[in-house]
């Protein structure tokens, strides 16, 4: 059983949900029976997520995808599961996602050279300024049809990608704040806890410790 905001569904057994982000659930089920949930979004590299304005449960009902699913799950390399999900999920939702992936490509290659530098550098060292400049166009020039082909300002994207990078490290190292801030190109880890806190409403201390709460919640 899944209750969200006051409702009930029930859950039927080899049944994938697709619950949307940001949608807080609690879970109950019989002893004796077994629940996995995997945490994944699908975007592409402006970070469009694909399923971003998605609002109610999808059900997903697939013996191939449940056979694969209980063989991966007993070993421990859980990058595989994430991976089959993914691109399994793809393939089912609807033919309407796998055209507007193959539609967004074609836009993205517009903006391979740009994508390609801004992975060399760390990300809060990107001026708008320099990569127009890489890229042979004016700063406002980029802006525009940055904003106009891939449906996001350049600013805003910058900011995700950073914030994106930084809640990785967070979750999935051992590094330090301040070796965190500096790998991200902060020269003040001061200045780095007053930006994070900005975008995500909570410090770099306490995102870390909430993650590692959940993480350790769902393996009990």
């Amino acid at each position: 059983m899944i209750e969200h905001a006051g409702k009930k569904r029930k859950m039927k057994p080899g049944v994938f949900y697709l619950l949307p982000e940001n949608y807080p659930f609690k879970s109950t089920y019989f002893a004796g029976g077994e629940f996995f949930f995997i945490h994944f979004t699908i975007s592409d590299r402006s970070l469009y997520r694909f399923f971003g304005n998605v609002n109610d449960i999808i059900e997903l009902d697939s013996p191939d995808l449940v056979s694969a699913f209980d063989h991966l799950s007993q070993s421990s390399w859980h990058a595989a599961l994430q991976s089959l999900v993914s691109c399994v999920i793809l393939q089912m939702i609807s033919p309407e996602i796998c055209h507007q992936l193959a539609f967004r490509q074609t836009l993205i290659q517009q903006f391979g050279s740009l994508f390609d530098l801004l992975e060399t550098q760390p990300p809060a060292n990107v001026r708008i300024a320099s990569i127009a400049q890489a890229v042979g166009m004016s700063p406002g020039a980029l802006a525009r049809k940055f904003q106009r082909c891939l449906g996001i300002n350049l600013k805003d994207y910058l900011h995700q990608k950073t914030m994106m990078e930084a809640q990785r490290l967070l979750a999935t190292t051992q590094r330090t704040i301040a070796q965190i801030a500096d790998e991200l190109g902060f020269t003040d880890r001061h200045y780095f806890y007053q930006y994070f806190q900005k975008h995500n409403n909570c410090t770099p201390s306490q995102f870390r410790n909430l993650h590692h709460m959940v993480s350790q919640e769902a393996s009990d």
